[in-house]
């Protein structure tokens, strides 16, 4: 055999295992690309899981606090609340108006 082809069969081992080499990190980079997409998925859900865990809470405390009061404490705080509420829907629609860059007048 000659050394030109013994450079030719070098060359194409060495061809074939970079191939092989680009194969494998070309399904590396697919897996790693799933597996960022599931991870952003679960940051998502672990936020919104947080968020209803805190309501929850919230929810709790005011149970809590319903459950020492007199019937005219419970009335009083009823209306508390409902007040708050409403004030509550109005800071979201200002907030949501500011957002499209309406104003209120």
């Amino acid at each position: 055999m000659s050394k030109g082809k013994k450079f030719t069969a070098a060359e194409k081992h060495f061809n074939e295992k970079l191939e092989k080499v680009n194969r494998e990190m070309k399904a590396l980079k697919e897996e790693n690309r799933k597996l960022r997409e599931r991870n952003e998925f679960l940051e998502k859900r672990d936020a919104s899981l947080c968020e209803s865990i805190n309501n929850l809470i919230e929810d709790n405390k005011k149970l809590m606090e319903y459950s020492n009061m007199t019937d005219e404490d419970l009335r009083n705080a009823k209306q508390r609340d409902a007040a708050l509420a409403h004030i509550c829907s109005f800071a979201k629609i200002g907030t949501a108006m500011g957002a499209m860059g309406l104003k209120l007048v």
